[in-house]
């Protein structure tokens, strides 16, 4: 991690082909995908990127490192949230602050574009829910998430 952190300080105001970029922290509170990727990981995105974004990130980063290692799941993004109903699970704690105090409604609002300097604290099982939702198989996920993404576009 030290060498991405050093290329993150530098990265914090530039662009890259035009884009401006932003940096984020995050946090996953899962063992196993600890074990891959610590405890922290800052990650350069584009300026516009939301916490859906974010995700599909650490998931190019978990899959050049492992792979993903939880075998019911093809990656975190499938783990966490739902494109039909365009929220994350019951179970899922998610949580954006950029200080102490000062936080981003994420679950509610996935598309809300992250501030530069966010943390991103993601919980895939968090232990205070009753009601536990069945994740989507990978087939209906990957064919809502298409529809999801192309919504996206449009809006």
């Amino acid at each position: 991690m030290g060498i991405y952190r050093a290329f993150f300080i530098t990265l914090d105001k530039i662009k890259v082909m035009g884009k401006p970029l932003k940096r984020v922290i995050v946090s996953i509170n899962e063992g196993s995908i600890t074990k891959v990727l610590g405890a922290w990981l800052e990650l350069v995105i584009e300026d516009e990127a939301n916490v859906l974004d974010v995700i599909m990130k650490v998931d190019e980063v978990i899959n050049s490192k492992s792979g993903f290692l939880l075998s019911e799941y093809r990656g975190l993004l499938h783990m966490l949230y739902n494109p039909i109903t365009g929220r994350f699970y019951k179970q899922v704690g998610v949580h954006a602050y950029t200080e102490p105090g000062k936080f981003y409604n994420v679950r509610d609002n996935v598309r809300q574009a992250l501030p530069n300097g966010a943390t991103i604290v993601l919980i895939p099982n968090a232990g205070c829910i009753g009601e536990w939702e069945k994740v989507l198989e990978y087939k209906e996920f990957c064919k809502a998430f298409q529809i999801h993404k192309s919504m996206r576009a449009i809006i």
